[in-house]
C-alpha cells in the first residue's frame, strides 16, 4: 500500500495534468487540506487562463490599423518623392552633367579600343 505522502504526490500531479480522477482520489483531496490547497490552487490558474487568453478587442481596432497602414504608405511614398526632388536638383547642376557626359565619352572611348584590340589581336 501506498504512503499518504505518494498518494498526496500521485494525487496532486493528476491535478496539476488536469487528468480525471477516481473516486478514492476525490474522496482524498476532500479531506487532504495540501491537496485541497493544490486543487484550487490549479482551478483559479485555469480559471485566470480562460479568462486573460480573450483579449477586449475595441470596436474601431480595425479602423486605427488601417489608418495605421495608409498613413505609413503615405510617409514611404513622401520619402521617395523627396528624393526624387533631390535627386532631379542634383541633375540640374551644371558640373554634375558634365561629369556624367564626361564619365560616358570615357567608358565609350574604353569600350571602343577593348572591341578594336579584341578583334586585331584575334585574327
Amino acid at each position: 500500500m501506498k504512503s499518504a505522502k505518494q498518494a498526496c504526490a500521485l494525487i496532486q500531479e493528476t491535478i496539476a495534468w488536469n487528468r480525471e480522477m477516481n473516486e478514492s482520489d476525490k474522496l482524498h483531496c476532500m479531506s487532504c487540506p495540501k491537496c485541497m490547497e493544490i486543487l484550487g490552487l490549479i482551478t483559479e490558474l485555469d480559471v485566470f487562463i480562460k479568462e486573460s487568453s480573450q483579449p477586449e478587442i475595441p470596436a474601431d481596432f480595425a479602423d486605427k490599423v488601417m489608418l495605421l497602414i495608409e498613413e505609413e504608405e503615405q510617409s514611404a511614398k513622401d520619402w521617395f518623392d523627396k528624393l526624387s526632388v533631390k535627386v532631379g536638383s542634383l541633375f540640374q547642376l551644371k558640373f554634375v552633367r558634365w561629369a556624367l557626359v564626361g564619365s560616358g565619352i570615357l567608358f565609350s572611348i574604353f569600350r571602343f579600343f577593348r572591341f578594336f584590340f579584341g578583334y586585331l589581336f584575334a585574327m
